[in-house]
């Protein structure tokens, strides 16, 4: 066989070859915005909206999205959030995985049309306490059903825009104190209650 037929014969199978469609680039849209409250804003929250805007459900993997949050921190280090000088805050999270046998955990589905919003607080896994100017972004990670068939399979990605937040050093500083107010306040009680029952107990 000539060497111009044997390329013409890959060239028959390769279009025979059943592909996979690429997603359109706003398949999957993914939005950051600031709460309306000016202490969460200066707090380091952000409103995460994610939308499906193509006709098919696409499916989101919960460890590699902000929607899934326990505890009010992101299951892992996924999130770009960039100083004034353009240095990563340092991550102080933590990471998590998930058996993918369990897939219908592993994967929650967004419906054509729908939107998934979500409030998450950037400081819970950021160190933001230096305060000022961040700029924040992310890249979403999602696929189709296909996704369900192999562990293997590369996810799409849609990136957010980059939004721009300033976190005051002074509010982050009084949620702290409040947060060890709050400590204090509960370990008084217990000594108290402690107190009381050991009275009790000798009278």
């Amino acid at each position: 066989m000539s060497l111009r037929w044997f390329l013409l014969s890959l060239l028959m199978l390769s279009c025979m070859s059943p592909l996979h469609a690429l997603p359109a680039q706003d398949d999957l849209v993914v939005r950051l915005s600031k709460p309306n409250s000016l202490a969460a804003r200066e707090s380091g929250r952000v409103i995460v909206s994610i939308t499906n805007k193509s006709s098919r459900i696409l499916l989101l993997p919960r460890v590699r999205t902000p929607l899934f949050n326990p505890d009010d921190h992101l299951m892992n280090n996924f999130m770009t959030v960039l100083d004034a000088n353009g240095k990563q805050a340092k991550f102080i999270g933590r990471f998590v995985t998930l058996v993918f046998e369990a897939k219908d955990y592993f994967y929650v589905a967004i419906h054509p049309g729908q939107t998934l919003h979500k409030e998450i607080d950037l400081a819970q896994d950021y160190d933001l306490r230096a305060g000022g100017v961040f700029h924040v972004s992310y890249a979403q990670d999602y696929g189709e059903t296909d996704l369900y068939e192999s562990e293997d399979y590369a996810p799409y990605k849609s990136a957010s825009n980059k939004l721009t937040i300033f976190v005051s050093k002074a509010l982050k500083t009084a949620h702290e104190l409040s947060i060890k107010d709050r400590v204090r306040a509960t370990r008084n009680a217990d000594s108290y209650n402690f107190y009381i029952e050991a009275i009790n107990h000798v009278f």
